[in-house]
């Protein structure tokens, strides 16, 4: 037979090979089985024994090559009067009668061993260098080891306490400290936030057994996943070598405010199995933590659990702050220009004095940016999907709207586009069947035809055919692609909105007529949208609207009207216009148009940006 020496050291040998425990112990019975208990007969058996036993030659010699490194080295040769366990040798017998006062003897020590020398089974060595302490840091994922530490750390700092309460304590911190790596603890799933232990006495459940957790009145809770021990680590630090165990036993400046208690109503928002701040009674001398370190450890607890949601935060109030002091100084440096104030209609509507198609390309490039911040892009997008039919676009500008519509009906034949996706069975939204753009700037149009060959499918490179109609006293400018289903307007709105493509008498008007920020550089904004309403179809067309004006406060209106004139003339742009009012007032001066809705969709435009649906009813 085997010693349980020789079976550990053996099982010891085979897991530093970094073998599974289960294999090595499979191995272990393979090896008995063959009367190879050791190390030393492993190392002294033929390889063909070592090879049978364990059915594999490559782990054959691997096992007996570690076994015969092993008993090189000179701290495991045996001495040559030590005994062996060869099985050859003769074990002295034992007297059969001595055997019940063994018996009676073994129980008494494990009698003894139950209370201090179990403790004393689990202590450390005593180091005496206080300075060799203050320099070594321990890591470690072995719950035992931390286990034990943590029962010799409290019996010094609380040995007038009970085994079982340091046990209770000690199992706890090591339950707390390896949830994220000894999972193999068999930790139960924890509580619910905001759960509560209910009144009493807190209880974790490690390995399957429930232990309750006292608290210590001097402890306090550092965080939500620190527990309070390591606060006595300090203490231990400068005291365990100074002082013997009887000694600081004595010292009652330690132990004398140690109280253990029970926790009254405990939730995991203020202690997850740590200690708590205890206020003593008023004949007790321990005295309350300052606060002020409570207070900075537990910001910086909570800065930590919520990270993430605060550095979010901060971003998103850090942009939101550079847009409104970006507008804000904009408006207030617009202000601050000399001149005189030029009248609504010094220029041509949606003009400037001095504008080439290069000023056109820089700022349209210039728009790309600030309307993603703003989420204009956003409400491009929705109104792009809201048209669908015979579609009219005012003051499209340089055609910022156009990579947002869906083309595949115009490019295709319209009467065969619908019927294709009939035949598949998809379920589509009413296509768009023509398209005809208008804006009054040459130079803005010019930047809109080179989006037209981007946007549009089958167009890139397609020269449009060019018309000159003298429908008014400047003419008017046509480029149209496919069989005229997309058209540009060089045209002035107050004077000539050009009709839907030649059809029957129900398509003499449009089905949606849509414009974005067209309403603040029109020299009559109302009969504007009087002239809108005429354009759609009544009952079934719908006319759409992004503008931007006035807003909800009176200081961003303030500054509005304070920097509108410099704004003007920069940019041929009257932003503090009351869309709004514009709107029903045009409404009310118009039979059959109705406000469908008016919404300010975004907080951080402060109200200046508006979203208008409006319709025509059939007054006959």
């Amino acid at each position: 037979m085997a010693s349980q020496q020789d079976l550990q050291d053996l099982l010891r040998l085979i897991t530093a090979r970094k073998v599974p425990m289960m294999t090595a112990m499979s191995q272990v019975k393979a090896l008995q089985a063959v009367n190879l208990r050791s190390i030393q007969q492993i190392a002294d058996a033929l390889p063909d024994v070592v090879e049978g036993a364990l059915g594999d030659s490559k782990t054959a010699r691997s096992v007996q090559s570690a076994c015969k490194s092993h008993l090189k080295r000179p701290s495991n040769k045996r001495a040559g009067d030590a005994p062996t366990n060869r099985p050859d040798r003769k074990r002295p017998k034992i007297d059969p009668g001595a055997s019940s006062s063994i018996e009676s003897k073994q129980q008494s020590i494990e009698s003894e061993q139950q209370s201090t020398g179990l403790e004393d089974a689990l202590a450390l060595p005593v180091i005496t260098d206080e300075q060799g302490i203050e320099g070594v840091s321990i890591y470690t994922n072995r719950a035992p080891v931390m286990l034990a530490f943590a029962i010799e750390l409290l019996r010094f700092t609380m040995p007038e306490q009970p085994l079982s309460s340091r046990l209770s304590l000690a199992q706890a911190v090591v339950s707390v400290n390896s949830r994220f790596k000894a999972a193999s603890l068999g930790l139960n799933d924890s509580i619910p936030e905001g759960a509560s232990w209910g009144e009493g006495q807190p209880k974790v459940t490690v390995m399957g057994r429930s232990i309750t957790v006292l608290k210590r009145g001097d402890y306090h809770a550092r965080s939500v996943h620190q527990v309070a021990v390591p606060t006595a680590i300090a203490t231990v630090n400068a005291r365990l070598t100074m002082n013997t165990p009887s000694q600081m036993s004595v010292d009652k400046s330690i132990t004398g405010s140690s109280r253990w208690t029970t926790s009254t109503q405990v939730t995991l928002k203020s202690s997850t199995n740590s200690a708590r701040p205890f206020a003593p009674a008023r004949s007790s001398h321990a005295t309350t933590p300052k606060s002020t370190t409570n207070d900075l450890e537990t910001a910086d607890a909570i800065f930590r659990s919520r990270k993430t949601s605060l550095l979010a935060c901060g971003i998103v109030a850090l942009g939101m702050g550079v847009y409104v002091s970006t507008m804000l100084t904009s408006c207030w440096l617009s202000s601050g220009c000399q001149g005189p104030e030029p009248a609504t209609d010094a220029f041509p509507p949606g003009q400037i004095a001095v504008f080439t198609e290069e000023s056109a390309r820089r700022f349209d490039e210039y728009l790309d940016g600030s309307e993603w911040m703003m989420g204009i892009t956003s409400l491009r997008q929705k109104l792009a999907a809201e048209a669908s039919g015979h579609v009219l676009e005012v003051a499209i500008g340089t055609g910022r709207n156009l990579p947002f519509y869906n083309w595949n009906h115009v490019v295709q034949q319209p009467e065969s586009a619908p019927m294709d996706d009939q035949k598949k069975g998809i379920t589509t939204p009413a296509p768009i069947l023509s398209f005809t753009g208008v804006d009054i700037s040459k130079e803005m149009l010019t930047v809109a035809l080179d989006k037209v060959s981007e946007a549009v499918p089958d167009l890139k490179g397609v020269a449009p055919s060019i018309e000159t109609q003298q429908l008014t006293q400047d003419g008017c400018s046509v480029f149209s692609y496919l069989s005229d289903r997309l058209r540009l307007f060089r045209s002035d709105v107050h004077n000539f909105v050009p009709a839907p493509i030649q059809g029957k008498a129900e398509t003499a008007k449009y089905d949606t007529v849509v414009q974005t920020f067209g309403l603040c550089s029109v020299r009559d904004p109302e009969t504007v949208v009087r002239t809108l309403a005429s354009m759609v179809k009544p009952n079934t067309g719908k006319i759409i609207l992004v503008e931007h004006g006035r807003g909800s406060w009176g200081i961003v209106n303030g500054l509005l009207d304070r920097s509108a004139p410099a704004h003007f003339q920069k940019y041929g742009c009257w932003w503090n216009r009351d869309i709004a009012e514009i709107v029903h007032h045009a409404a009310e001066s118009t039979p059959g148009l109705e406000v469908v809705k008016i919404e300010r969709p975004y907080l951080t435009q402060l109200g200046t940006t508006l979203w208008i649906e409006l319709r025509v009813k059939n007054t006959c």
